[in-house]
C-alpha cells in the first residue's frame, strides 16, 4: 500500500509539472539597421564616370530586399541600371552603373541622385530606421587659356646667344652655319586640381613675318624640359619631337593634347617647346619672326579643354 501512495505522488508531481506556463522565448534582433557611410557624399563633385555607389550599413542586410530598394536616377530622373555585389559579410553594398555616368559638355553640371527607401531590411526583418538619399555631380568640361612664360620664352642662337626678353624671336637658319631656335613654356598649375584627363590642347603661335625663303627649309617641334633658357638648350635633348609645316605668316596652330596629357599625368608644373629647322646652306638668313610673350599682342598661347570637378 505504501508503495502505491509513492507511486500516485510521483505521478501528480508529474503531472502538475506538465501544467507549469512555459518560459518565454529570448526576444529577436528588433534594431533597424542604419547607412553608416555613403560614397559619394551628398553634394560631391567631379565624380568619375566608373565610380561606384558604395554604402554601408550598420550591420548585415538582406541583399535582396536591400537591392530592390536602391534607385540611381541620372541627370534627366530617369533609373539607372545597376550591377550590384556586396562586401564585408553583406554589410557594404557597392552599385555599380551598368553603363559609364554622363559628363557634361560645358561648365555646368549634370546630376545624378541616389536613394535607398525604407523597405530595405536586415535578415531579421527589421526595415531601415530611415529612408537615404544623396546627389553628386560628374566631371564637366572645362576650357583655359594660358599665356607664355615671359622669363622662359625666346630664341637661342647656334652661337650661344640667347634672347629671353625681347618681344620676338626668330625661327631659321641666319647665315650659311648658323640658325635660331625659338622656346616657349607654357605653366600648368592653373589646371584644375583633381583634372582627370586632357581634351584637346592648342598652341597657338603669330609669326609676324617671313624672311627669305622659309619655306626652303623644314621644321620640327621638340617637347622637352629646359627650365631657364640659357645657352645649352639650343641642343638640349628631346624626350619627343613632330614634324611641323608653317607656311606663312599669321596665327599657327599645332595639337599637344598627348604632351601636355603626359606632362599633367606625371606631375610636372609646365610644358616647354623648341621650335628649330635645318639650314639649306645658301648664305641668307631663312626663317620666321615669332612673337613671344613681350608681345604687345597675339601671345604665344596654349589652349586646353580637359574634364575636371
Amino acid at each position: 500500500m505504501e508503495h502505491k501512495q509513492l507511486l500516485f505522488i510521483a505521478l501528480s508531481m508529474l503531472v502538475l509539472a506538465g501544467c507549469q506556463p512555459a518560459a518565454p522565448p529570448a526576444p529577436g534582433d528588433t534594431t533597424a539597421p542604419r547607412v553608416t557611410t555613403a560614397t559619394p557624399g551628398d553634394g560631391a563633385v567631379g565624380v568619375s564616370k566608373n565610380d561606384a555607389v558604395v554604402l554601408t550599413f550598420s550591420e548585415p542586410m538582406d541583399t535582396a530586399a536591400t537591392e530592390g530598394a536602391f534607385q540611381l536616377l541620372d541627370p534627366a530622373g530617369a533609373p539607372a541600371a545597376i550591377n550590384f555585389s556586396w562586401e564585408d559579410g553583406n554589410r557594404r553594398l557597392v552599385a555599380t552603373p551598368a553603363a559609364p555616368l554622363a559628363y557634361s559638355t560645358n561648365a555646368s553640371y549634370l546630376t545624378y541622385h541616389y536613394r535607398l527607401a525604407a523597405s530595405a531590411k536586415d535578415p531579421a526583418g527589421n526595415p531601415l530606421a530611415a529612408a537615404f538619399a544623396a546627389g553628386f555631380s560628374t566631371m564637366r568640361l572645362l576650357g583655359f587659356q594660358i599665356e607664355s612664360e615671359p622669363d622662359r620664352d625666346g630664341a637661342v642662337a647656334s652661337d650661344g646667344g640667347v634672347d629671353a626678353a625681347g618681344a620676338s624671336a626668330f625661327l631659321g637658319d641666319t647665315d650659311a652655319a648658323s640658325a635660331s631656335r625659338t622656346f616657349f613654356s607654357f605653366p600648368l598649375d592653373g589646371l584644375p586640381a583633381g583634372t582627370e584627363s586632357v581634351v584637346s590642347a592648342e598652341l597657338r603661335l603669330y609669326a609676324q613675318n617671313a624672311t627669305g625663303s622659309p619655306d626652303d627649309l623644314q621644321y620640327r617641334m621638340d617637347h622637352l624640359a629646359y627650365g631657364e633658357l640659357d645657352a645649352g638648350d639650343y641642343a638640349a635633348a628631346e624626350s619627343e619631337n613632330q614634324p611641323i609645316f608653317p607656311h606663312a605668316a599669321g596665327t599657327w596652330r599645332f595639337g599637344l593634347r598627348q604632351w601636355v596629357a603626359s606632362d599633367w599625368s606625371n606631375g610636372e608644373g609646365r610644358i616647354q617647346i623648341r621650335l628649330r629647322s635645318d639650314n639649306d646652306g645658301d648664305g641668307a638668313s631663312d626663317g620666321y619672326v615669332l612673337n613671344t610673350a613681350e608681345a604687345a599682342g597675339n601671345k604665344p598661347t596654349l589652349q586646353v579643354v580637359v574634364y575636371a570637378p
